[in-house]
């Protein structure tokens, strides 16, 4: 065998590995995006909860699979967004709309799969974890966040204060 063919038996092996991996991943992803839909009661094409490659990348419409909103970050981390769209009385398509994104970063550690929140420090490891968890995680930050929102901002100092409540 030539040197040649050796090397592209390596490059072969290496992008299997990256396939599988990325192709595991993906399957991960599919199963978290469509339980959360179910959990929320909506349908994945309903235009208030979607997947995105990374939140500088959301475009209001555009649709993505699981497989198309993935990627290999320099961190290690297989990464992508969950974006939901809040409405005032869960009204969909409507407006005033708040759109907020969530980062999922995903990785095998030994025999685990874990999934990590944002800069959450605690994993989730998805072989064992009810996804009932990670939903409470991600509904406890927004509650929080809207709970706190108009107190941390009549408590903050600048001169020109704007809030993000669109009406």
């Amino acid at each position: 065998m030539s040197k040649y063919i050796e090397l592209c038996g390596i490059y072969d092996k290496a992008r299997k590995e990256y396939f599988d991996a990325f192709n595991e991943c993906a399957e991960k992803l599919t199963v978290l995006f469509n339980k959360y839909c179910e959990h929320l009661g909506v349908q994945p094409t309903s235009g208030v909860i979607g997947l995105v490659p990374d939140k500088q990348n959301y475009q209001e419409g555009v649709d993505l699979k699981p497989n198309g909103a993935i990627h290999l970050d320099s961190d290690g981390f297989w990464q992508s967004c969950l974006v939901l769209k809040l409405t005032p009385h869960g009204e969909l398509n409507t407006q005033p709309a708040e759109v907020l994104s969530f980062a999922l970063k995903f990785k095998k550690e030994g025999a685990a799969s874990m999934l990590y929140l944002g800069n959450h420090e605690e994993g989730f490891n998805l072989e064992t974890t009810n996804y009932t968890e990670i939903f409470k995680y991600i509904e406890s930050f927004i509650t929080e966040l809207y709970s706190n929102r108009l107190n941390q901002f009549l408590q903050s100092e600048p001169n020109e204060r704007r809030i993000g409540f669109m009406t």
